[in-house]
């Protein structure tokens, strides 16, 4: 059933998943949320501000997320020796970082508020152009997400 469903929302041009078990929430809410935490942690512990730790998201991985996953990001990353190659290569270096990194599960008031005050300043100093409040940033995130989906349905395998 849930392969004739899937089939039905490809034919609709959706991108539909299949949860194989079930787990709280959303699966793209679950990435957004851990990526979240560390970026409030980050901020928290003063080692960047919110707006660069969203510029360096943005520009970094989100970037190349906005064509394909991590995974296959990171199997281009490796080279010849793909995936394999690039954990062999960085690894050790990538566990160093994620055992730095939050593992907190509750938002405390000091860190949400360094996070929503770190947001606000961050859309301030934005540039007219692509959104400095709340209306002119959600007018030009939605010109850029249809154009990103345009890009991928254009783009035929």
């Amino acid at each position: 059933m849930a392969d004739e469903i899937k089939e039905l929302f490809i034919k609709l041009g959706k991108k539909p998943i299949i949860i194989r078990n079930e787990v709280p929430g959303f699966i793209a809410n679950r990435l957004q949320a851990v990526v979240l935490r560390e970026m409030m942690d980050l901020v928290y512990k003063d080692v960047v501000s919110m707006e660069d730790a969203e510029t360096a998201l943005t520009f970094g991985p989100a970037i190349r997320w906005a064509i394909m996953g991590p995974g296959q990001i990171f199997e281009l990353g490796g080279g010849e020796r793909g995936l394999q190659g690039l954990l062999d290569h960085i690894g050790p270096s990538m566990e160093t970082w994620l055992k730095d990194a939050a593992t907190w599960t509750e938002f405390t008031d000091d860190i949400k508020k360094k996070t929503v005050d770190g947001v606000k300043e961050a859309i301030k100093n934005r540039p007219s152009d692509i959104g400095n409040t709340n209306e002119s940033l959600t007018k030009y995130r939605d010109g850029m997400l249809l154009e990103i989906l345009r890009l991928h349905r254009d783009f035929k395998i």
